[in-house]
Parts: C-alpha cells; structure tokens; sequence
C-alpha cells in the first residue's frame, strides 16, 4: 500500500516540475539588441545577445573592426537588416570576411538581409563568408565583389 502513495507522490512531484520548466520556457522571449542604438559595432551586439535574441542592424554601410568578421561564438541567434541587403551593407575592406562560422553554428544561427562585399582573408582566399564545421542558415543575403 505504501508503494502506490509514494509513486503517486513521486509522479505528481514529477508532473508539477515539467509544468513549471514548461511555463518558464515559454515565458523567455527573444530579445531585440539595435546595432547602433544599443552597441556601437555589430560584433558587440552579437557578443552581448543570448540564445535566441535577434541582433537587428539599422540601414548603413558597416566596415571595420567589430563589423568585419562577424563571429556568432556559437550561439543560436538571428542577425538581420531592418531594411534590407540595398540599404544595409557590411564592406570588409579586401581585408576581412564578413562572417566566420567556426563554432559549430546550426540553422538556428541566422544571418539575414545583407549586402557582404569586399570579402577576403589575409591570404586572398576566403570571401564573404567562411564556414567551418558549421552550419548557418544564410538567407536573403547579397553576395558581391568578394574575392
């Protein structure tokens, strides 16, 4: 007779927990991080975001340090245009890629809506973007003049 109160016990135990981590993980929202209202470059963005937020990048032409080799570090987020590859370009100066996926990135990692132009490594070989052991889902994207 024990036996059948403790694994009633031990099931609705159990039952109340998945509700709770059911609740709770349907309370977290994706956050919205502005490139540049919230943080100057793009990379500082995606260093602050978390799993799941979206870094959102304002019309502009985006070159240099922190927008050039823009590396994800693995997390699963969304970096997009607000208005689109025609108006919201990354220029990597024949000097950089504009994104670096080495971390093991999957499709839950988003790149989305922009012009990538001017692409190469220091050794000329690599162009807009470089993938290794890595999966990103890129879409809506322009890619041009790379080398």
């Amino acid at each position: 007779m024990f036996g059948i109160y403790a694994r009633a016990w031990h099931s609705s135990r159990y039952a109340i927990w998945v509700i709770w981590c059911l609740s709770l993980s349907m309370s977290i929202q994706a956050v919205i991080i502005r490139v540049p209202e919230d943080c100057s470059t793009i990379q500082q963005d995606i260093d602050v975001a978390s799993y799941g937020d979206i870094v959102l990048v304002s019309a502009g032409v985006y070159k240099g340090v922190g927008n050039t080799d823009l590396d994800f570090k693995g997390k699963w987020i969304t970096v997009s245009s607000k208005e689109g590859p025609d108006v919201t370009i990354i220029d990597c100066g024949r000097t950089s890629r504009g994104f670096y996926f080495h971390s093991g990135e999957t499709t839950e990692s988003v790149v989305r809506g922009f012009t990538i132009t001017n692409g190469s490594d220091q050794e000329g070989y690599i162009g807009a973007i470089c993938c290794i052991k890595s999966s990103p889902l890129i879409e809506g994207n322009v890619i041009t003049g790379n080398f």
